[in-house]
């Protein structure tokens, strides 16, 4: 070792290399040094962990304070929006029940307002049938009365004058008797077929207006007054299927039931190419006492008319969805 870097210890003499020592020394200083700084980093570090463990725990219960007030505004929206909802909703339930119920209430009004016209009309026929009855019966009165008093009178001229002109005037009395006789019972026939006539056309209208009424999805067509065939023709309709079988209607108002009406009626819905046929009459066939069918047409009276057509109808319906089903 060389003798410039070492020195001699004066209590024992041993040789101390300076070098050495202050390698040491500042080996101690460095390490002295650099413990405190790592003590200061590893406090530094520990400062700041516990800062962002506080950060964290910060933004932990921020974020739940967050999502809980997230949670309660969605909660208050929802709530917002079902109210808004259910006003819409009722508003609308409500209009459309007004608008449903305007409706019925026009439909009511307008079917009340046909049932006072029929009853109108049936009051009038039964003003004109009494005028006529009456004014038939003054008539006769008046014509027999006439006729009984120029009777007389030619009578007594009769007496009165030659046997030859006698006879004769007689003669054409009694012609004259029996041509006013005529003519009263022809007066009378045109009056009573012009009753029957306005008899018949109240029934077709009460068919009509019974049918529609009862029946608002069907199409009810009028047969127009001198167009060859029957009164009506019922197209059976649904909400869902349209035309699905038809049913034809005759009305007939008279004292006695003629065979014709059927073989004619039994053309007819031929022609209409129509499913049924329903002849409703006042007066029924020889041999029937309520309503049936005679040689493929159903026959009833204006009472029985009105279940009958019921039950054809919901027939047409089962046939025409057994058919259609496949």
């Amino acid at each position: 070792m060389s003798e410039q870097t070492s020195i001699k210890c004066p209590n024992c003499g041993t040789s101390i290399d300076v070098n050495d020592i202050l390698k040491h020394q500042l080996e101690d200083k460095i390490r002295v040094e650099y413990q405190q700084k790592a003590s200061e980093q590893a406090k530094e570090i520990t400062a700041k962990n516990e800062a962002l463990e506080t950060a964290k725990a910060e933004f932990e219960a921020k974020k739940k304070q967050d999502k809980e007030l997230f949670a309660e505004r969605l909660e208050q929206a929802k709530k917002v929006s079902e109210k808004e909802i259910t006003e819409k909703l009722k508003k609308k339930l409500e209009e459309e029940s007004k608008d449903r119920l305007a409706e019925m209430e026009k439909e009511l009004s307008q079917k009340a307002e046909k049932l006072r016209e029929l009853s109108k009309m049936q009051g009038e026929v039964a003003k004109l049938q009494r005028e006529k009855l009456e004014m038939k019966e003054a008539m006769e009165a008046e014509n027999q009365i006439k006729l009984n008093d120029a009777l007389n009178v030619e009578r007594e001229k009769i007496r009165k004058q030659e046997d030859d002109k006698n006879e004769l005037k007689f003669a054409a009395l009694q012609k004259q008797l029996e041509d006013q006789k005529k003519l009263t019972e022809e007066m009378k026939r045109k009056q009573e077929q012009g009753s029957m006539q306005l008899q018949g056309e109240v029934l077709e209208l009460a068919i009509e207006e019974w049918l529609a009424s009862q029946f608002p999805l069907d199409t009810i067509d009028e047969i127009k007054k001198g167009a060859s065939g029957a009164d009506c023709l019922q197209i059976v309709n649904t909400r869902v299927l349209q035309n699905c079988g038809t049913i034809y209607y005759e009305s007939k108002r008279t004292k006695a039931f003629q065979a014709t009406w059927i073989e004619k009626f039994k053309n007819d819905i031929r022609e209409k190419n129509a499913n049924l046929g329903v002849l409703v009459t006042e007066v029924l066939p020889n041999g029937m006492e309520r309503m049936g069918m005679k040689e493929g047409i159903w026959i009833c009276t204006f009472e029985e008319f009105k279940g009958l057509s019921a039950v054809l109808r919901e027939t047409i319906l089962q046939i025409h969805k057994r058919c259609f089903s496949f």
